[in-house]
C-alpha cells in the first residue's frame, strides 16, 4: 500500500485552482479575527470578576459593555467566517474534481492511484478534503488562538501564572505531538487492513460460489486486527484528555494553597480559573480534531499527487484537421526510467480507412494508440491529425475529432442509456436502440426490468463483464466523432457476441478511420492495412494476403490463434 507522509506538504497547495486557494484563505482570515475577539473575551471576563468581587458598579459596567461589544461582533464574524467556511468546502470540492477530471487521462503510472482508485479519489478523498474549510479549520484555529491569548491575557493579570500556563502548552502539545504519532502509525496500520478487507470482498462479488469459507476468515481476522488497533490508540487519546484534566485539578488545589499562605488573593485566583477553563477547553479537543484534520490532509494530499502530474499543452494554431487521416513520421517514446517503447514509427491512415495495429504483448501498441490519442506526447517525432500537427489540438478539439475504446473503461452510476448516450448526447432513442442490438446487448436489455432506463451502479457493477464490455462499446460506436481508436474491442466477449463486433466495423469500414489494436484474427482480414509492431518498432506493413505470403511471424501469429 501506497504510503501517506505524516507531514503535509502545504506548499503543494498551490496546486490548487487559484478560485479555491482565494476562497479558503479569506475563509481562514475571517476564522482568524473570530478567534482573536473569541479570546479577548475570555480575558475581559478577568476585570469582570475582580471588580465584581470588589463591589464597584462602574467598572463592573465598563467592562461588561465592552464584552458585550465584542461578544456581538465576534458572533457576527463567526457567522459570517462559518458561511466562508462552507463557501470555501463547496468551491474546493467542485475545484478538486475538474483537477481530477482534467489529470486523470494523463496518468502514465497507475500505481499512483492506488490503492485508491478514481471513484474512491471523487466519492471519498474529496468529501473529506472539502471538510478542512467546511468544518475543521474554524473550531481548529480557536484551538490554537484561544490558549495563545489566556496566555498573553495573564501577563497584566498575573505573570508567574501565564509563564505556567506557557509550560503546560508547551508540554500538552508535545505529549499531542507523541500520541497522534503512534496513532498515525496505527491508522496506517487499519488502512492497510481496510485495503486488503475490500480486496477479499471485491473477488466475493465476483466469485461468490468459490470463495465464502476464505471471506468469512478474512472477515473474522480483520475483526480482530481492528480490535487490537483500537485498543492501541485508544490510550493516545485518553491519556491526554487525562493530562488536560490533572492540569485543572492541579490547578484548583494549587490556587486553594496560594489563597490560604496569602500569595494569591481571592479575585485573581478566580480570575485565573475562568482564564485556565477557556484554555483547557479548546485544547481538549484538539485530539480529534487534530486526528480529523491528518485524515482530510491525507485525504487532500492523495489528490493533490493526481494534480502533479502535468497536463499536456497546445500551441495555438490556426491550421485545423481537414479530415480524419493519420500521418506519424519518425515517432519515439521513451519513459523517465529511459526505457524505449517506441522506435523511429512511421506510417499513414488515410481518412475512412480501417488499420489494425499487431505484435506481441509488450510490443507497445496501446502505447501507440495513446499517442494518436494524444493521451501523451512523445519524445520525438510528429503526429498530424487531418494535416494539423496534433499538439496544436486543444481538448475540446481532440474530443470532437476521435473517440476512444481502451482495454480498461470505466461506466458510471446512472441509467444504461445514459450511459451510451454519453459520448452523444443528442443521440435518438432509436439511434441508442440501433447500436445495442449492433453490439449484442438487446436480449440483455430486454431482460433488465427497467430496460435502458435500469440503474447500472457504480462502475457498472450491476452488469456482468461482458454486458459491460459491449456497454462501452456501444458508447463508443454511437459517438459522432470520425475516428474511433480501439484497444482490444472483442476482449472478454464470446465468440457470438465478436461476431457482432465484427459486422459492426464491417459496416462503419469506408465511413469512419478505425485505428484497432487485436489479438483477436478473425478481424484482421476487414483491415485496410496492417502494422505489425515488435519490440516498438515497426517490422512490416501490408493488407492481410500481402502479410499472410510474406510475413512468418503474421502466419505463425494466425496458426497460434486460429481457434480464437
Amino acid at each position: 500500500m501506497a504510503k501517506i507522509n505524516n507531514s503535509f506538504n502545504f506548499a503543494d497547495l498551490k496546486l490548487l485552482p487559484l478560485s479555491v486557494r482565494k476562497t479558503v484563505y479569506l475563509a481562514t482570515l475571517w476564522m482568524l479575527l473570530a478567534a482573536l475577539l473569541d479570546g479577548l473575551s475570555g480575558v475581559l471576563l478577568v476585570p469582570i470578576v475582580k471588580a465584581w468581587l470588589a463591589s464597584d458598579p462602574r467598572a463592573i459596567g465598563y467592562w461588561s459593555s465592552l464584552l458585550l461589544i465584542i461578544t456581538l461582533v465576534q458572533s457576527v464574524l463567526l457567522f459570517y467566517a462559518l458561511q466562508k467556511g462552507y463557501l470555501a468546502g463547496s468551491t474546493k470540492a467542485v475545484g478538486l474534481i475538474q483537477g481530477i477530471i482534467q489529470h486523470l487521462p494523463y496518468v502514465k503510472d497507475l500505481a499512483v492511484l492506488k490503492p485508491h482508485q478514481p471513484e474512491y479519489l471523487i466519492r471519498g478523498s474529496v468529501l473529506e478534503a472539502m471538510t478542512i474549510p467546511a468544518h475543521l479549520l474554524e473550531p481548529f484555529i480557536k484551538a490554537i488562538i484561544t490558549p495563545l491569548e489566556v496566555c498573553i491575557g495573564l501577563l497584566f493579570v498575573e505573570p508567574v501564572l501565564a509563564i505556567y500556563f506557557v509550560i503546560i502548552l508547551v508540554l500538552l502539545l508535545l505529549l499531542l505531538k507523541i500520541a497522534n504519532a503512534k496513532t498515525y502509525i496505527l491508522e496506517q496500520a487499519r488502512q492497510e487492513a481496510d485495503l486488503e478487507m475490500a480486496q477479499q470482498l471485491q473477488v466475493f462479488a465476483n466469485q461468490q460460489a468459490t470463495v465464502t469459507q476464505t471471506l468469512q476468515a478474512s472477515l473474522n481476522s480483520r475483526h480482530q486486527q481492528l480490535l487490537a488497533i483500537l485498543k492501541q490508540s485508544l490510550w493516545a487519546g485518553l491519556s491526554f484528555s487525562a493530562c488536560v484534566q490533572f492540569i485543572f485539578i492541579t490547578m484548583l488545589f494549587s490556587c486553594w494553597w496560594a489563597v490560604k499562605q496569602q500569595y494569591l488573593t481571592t479575585a485573581t485566583v478566580i480570575a485565573s480559573l475562568i482564564l485556565l477553563f477557556r484554555f483547557l477547553e479548546p485544547l481538549a479537543q484538539l485530539t480529534h480534531l487534530d486526528q480529523a484534520l491528518r485524515n482530510a490532509l491525507q485525504a487532500l494530499e492523495r489528490i493533490l499527487i493526481i494534480l502533479k502530474i502535468p497536463l499536456l499543452s497546445h500551441t495555438p494554431s490556426k491550421t485545423l484537421p481537414i479530415d480524419g487521416s493519420y500521418e506519424v513520421n519518425k515517432v519515439n517514446y521513451e519513459t523517465e526510467q529511459h526505457e524505449i517503447l517506441l522506435d523511429n514509427i512511421s506510417f499513414c491512415c488515410p481518412a475512412n480507412s480501417f488499420t489494425i495495429i499487431i505484435g506481441p504483448s509488450g510490443a507497445g501498441k496501446t502505447t501507440l494508440l495513446s499517442l494518436l490519442a494524444r493521451n501523451m506526447d512523445s519524445s520525438s517525432g510528429n503526429i498530424w491529425l487531418g494535416k494539423a500537427p496534433i499538439q496544436t489540438l486543444t481538448n475540446e478539439m481532440l474530443t470532437q475529432w476521435r473517440t476512444i475504446l481502451f482495454q480498461k473503461n470505466g461506466l458510471f452510476q446512472g441509467s444504461l442509456a445514459w450511459n451510451i448516450s454519453m459520448a452523444n448526447p443528442k443521440a435518438s432513442t432509436e439511434t441508442i436502440q440501433n447500436i445495442i442490438q449492433s453490439v449484442g446487448l438487446a436480449n440483455d436489455v430486454k431482460l433488465l426490468d427497467q430496460g435502458l432506463d435500469t440503474w447500472i451502479g457504480p462502475d457498472g457493477n450491476l452488469l456482468s463483464g461482458g454486458q459491460k464490455q459491449r456497454v462501452c462499446l456501444a458508447r463508443t460506436f454511437i459517438s459522432p466523432a470520425p475516428i474511433l481508436l480501439l484497444d482490444e474491442p472483442t476482449a472478454s466477449l464470446d465468440s457470438k457476441n465478436s461476431d457482432c463486433i465484427k459486422t459492426l466495423l464491417k459496416n462503419l469500414k469506408g465511413k469512419k478511420t478505425l485505428i484497432m489494436v487485436t489479438h483477436n484474427p478473425n478481424l484482421l482480414s476487414l483491415a485496410d492495412q496492417i502494422i505489425i509492431l515488435q519490440n516498438g518498432q515497426i517490422t512490416q506493413t501490408g493488407c492481410h494476403d500481402e502479410l499472410l505470403a510474406a510475413n512468418e511471424w503474421y502466419k505463425d501469429f494466425m496458426t497460434r490463434t486460429k481457434d480464437i
